[in-house]
C-alpha cells in the first residue's frame, strides 16, 4: 500500500462495498417514489404515517399511565413515611415526658431508660425524613417527566387529528402543481406523443396542412413572379426598340429636310 498499489481483495471489498451502498441509494429513491409520483401514494404514505403515529401514541399512552402507577405508589409511599414520622414524633415526645418525670422522681433509672428510647425515636424519626425528602424529590421529577409525556401525547393527538386535512391539502397540491406543471409543460412544447391528446393531434395537423398550404402558395407566388419578369423584361425590350427607332425616323426626317432628298423621293412616288 506505501507504493499505492491496491490488493486485489481490497479492489473487490471497494468494488463490492460502494456498488452496495449504490443500489441501497437507489432502492431507498424507489421507496420514496412510490409516494411522491401519485395521489394514490401520497394516500399510502399518509396512511402509513397515520398507523406509525397511532403505534407510537399507544405506546406513548400506556408508559404514561405505567409512569403514573409510579407516581402514585410514590405518593403513597411519601404518606407512610408521613405517618411513620408522626408516630415517630409522638413517641419521641412521648419519652421527653417520661424524662422529665423521671428527673423531678430523681429516678435515674428511668431517666436513662427515656433517654435511651427518646434517643432511638429521634433517630427512626431523622432517617425517616431523610427518606421523605428523597421520595418527595423523586416525586418532583416524576411529575415534571409526567408532564412532559402528556404534552408529547397531547401534541400527538393534535397531529394524527390533524392528518387528515393535512392529506386532503398535499393532494389538492399535488393535483394542483401537477396540472399546471403540465400547462407549462404544453405552452414549452415539453410533452410527449404520450402524453398528447385529441385537440393536440388536430393542432398538430393543422400545423402541417398550413404548412404544406404556404410552401404550395410560395411556390405558385414563384412561378407568378417569374412570368411577369419575363413579360416586363420583354416590355422594357420593346420600349427601349420604339424609343430608337423614334429617334433614328427623327434623324432622317431632318437628313431630308436638309438636302432636299425627302421631296425627291415624294415626286418620285408621285410619278
Amino acid at each position: 500500500m506505501a507504493d499505492g498499489k491496491i490488493g486485489i481483495l481490497t479492489a473487490f471489498w471497494r468494488f463490492v462495498s460502494f456498488y452496495n451502498l449504490r443500489k441501497g441509494r437507489q432502492i431507498a429513491d424507489a421507496a420514496d417514489a412510490q409516494f411522491t409520483g401519485s395521489v394514490q401514494g401520497i394516500k399510502a404514505g399518509y396512511d402509513i404515517h397515520a398507523d406509525q403515529l397511532v403505534t407510537r401514541f399507544k405506546d406513548l399512552r400506556d408508559a404514561t399511565a405505567t409512569f403514573e402507577t409510579a407516581i402514585e405508589t410514590k405518593k403513597q409511599r411519601a404518606g407512610g413515611l408521613k405517618d411513620k414520622i408522626e408516630k415517630k414524633e409522638r413517641a419521641l415526645s412521648g419519652a421527653l415526658v417520661a424524662i422529665e418525670k423521671a428527673q423531678a422522681a430523681k429516678d435515674t433509672t428511668a431517666e436513662n431508660a427515656a433517654r435511651t428510647d427518646a434517643a432511638q425515636f429521634k433517630k427512626e424519626a431523622d432517617d425517616l425524613h431523610t427518606e421523605l425528602d428523597s421520595v418527595t424529590a423523586e416525586l418532583a421529577a416524576a411529575e415534571t417527566r409526567r408532564e412532559k409525556l402528556f404534552r408529547q401525547l397531547q401534541d400527538l393527538k393534535k397531529e394524527i387529528e390533524g392528518l387528515g386535512a393535512e392529506k386532503a391539502e398535499a393532494i389538492a397540491q399535488f393535483i394542483t402543481n401537477k396540472q399546471l406543471l403540465e400547462t407549462l409543460d404544453r405552452l414549452d412544447n415539453l410533452t410527449t406523443a404520450v402524453d398528447r391528446g385529441p385537440i393536440d393531434a388536430i393542432r398538430k395537423s393543422n400545423q402541417e396542412l398550413a404548412a404544406r398550404t404556404n410552401v404550395a402558395e410560395r411556390l405558385h407566388e414563384a412561378t407568378s413572379t417569374d412570368r411577369e419578369k419575363q413579360y416586363l423584361e420583354q416590355g422594357t425590350t420593346a420600349d427601349a426598340n420604339d424609343a430608337i427607332n423614334a429617334m433614328l425616323a427623327a434623324r432622317k426626317s431632318k437628313r431630308e429636310e436638309q438636302t432636299g432628298e425627302g421631296q425627291q423621293t415624294a415626286d418620285r412616288e408621285k410619278i
